[in-house]
């Protein structure tokens, strides 16, 4: 499922994200990933969430996100949110 979160500038687009991660990895089982550019929300999602820092990599297109979600199932079966 891909939820889009939209609005202008100081409407709490960033809480409503943070929430809805850290609420994710309460109510499932399995393990939660964040993929984000830059490295903001390190100290506001929970410990158990495992964050990517897309700046790391080259994503430069859709096709490279795709195979790199892919490949995060790919190592890791028990991911259940994305």
């Amino acid at each position: 499922m891909v939820r889009v979160i939209m609005g202008v500038k100081g409407t709490g687009k960033t809480k409503q994200m943070i929430e809805l991660i850290n609420s994710a990895v309460q109510s499932e089982h399995g393990n939660v990933v964040c993929i984000e550019r830059g490295a903001k929300l390190t100290y506001d999602i929970h410990s158990k969430i495992r964050l990517v820092e897309a700046s790391q990599y080259d994503m430069g297109s859709y096709d490279f996100m795709k195979g790199f979600i892919s490949g995060l199932y790919a190592g890791n079966y028990d991911i259940t949110h994305v």
